[in-house]
């Protein structure tokens, strides 16, 4: 990657290559990989273009499965983006999976973006790739705050350490209270 800045180009993305922490992959060369990329993240504006440059578009790592992704940077010949996509227009649903998660809700905010999307299964055989089948997957990704972020918030750490200083305080009131309490005795029994 060059020093410049360029962003991911799916759709609603907004991670750029400035983000170390991430890996971008480029468009695939073969135009039918490609296009089947281009449609998946919902970027089908680009498809079938002639002067279409696919080293100059890239696609973060964060929309591919992490069993797709080898030996950082590298992606597995038949991978495809299937993670955080934007959402396309439904249509029949041949063979619905949905991913299901409990959600305390008290405690945990939850998103969820659905994305009907057709994706071809392959089958992997030693470098040689094969379509199985191809059936629309109605994808539900939910998110949720894991307990311990959402107890360690700046405000919840301010308010954590104001309670603490509360409770010293009030330690220390009761211990002169007492104090006080004892030496108002011992003055009542010199008098």
């Amino acid at each position: 990657m060059s020093k410049s800045r360029a962003y991911c180009i799916v759709d609603g993305c907004q991670n750029q290559t400035t983000n170390k922490s991430l890996s971008f992959f480029k468009l695939p060369k073969d135009e039918e990989r490609r296009n089947k990329w281009l449609k998946i993240i919902g970027r089908s504006d680009l498809m079938n273009r002639k002067d279409l440059k696919p080293g100059s578009y890239i696609v973060c790592s964060v929309h591919f499965e992490k069993n797709m992704i080898f030996m950082t940077p590298r992606l597995h010949p038949d991978a495809m983006p299937t993670k955080y996509l934007p959402s396309q227009p439904s249509t029949s649903t041949s063979t619905s999976e949905m991913e299901s998660s409990t959600i305390d809700t008290s405690t945990q905010t939850e998103f969820s973006k659905v994305n009907n999307i057709s994706i071809e299964n392959i089958k992997d055989t030693t470098c040689e790739t094969s379509a199985v089948k191809t059936e629309e997957i109605n994808v539900d990704e939910k998110t949720q705050t894991s307990i311990s972020l959402s107890q360690d918030t700046p405000e919840i750490r301010k308010l954590r350490d104001n309670s603490q200083d509360s409770e010293q305080k009030r330690r220390r009131l009761e211990r002169e209270i007492v104090k006080i309490e004892k030496e108002v005795q011992v003055k009542e029994e010199k008098n």
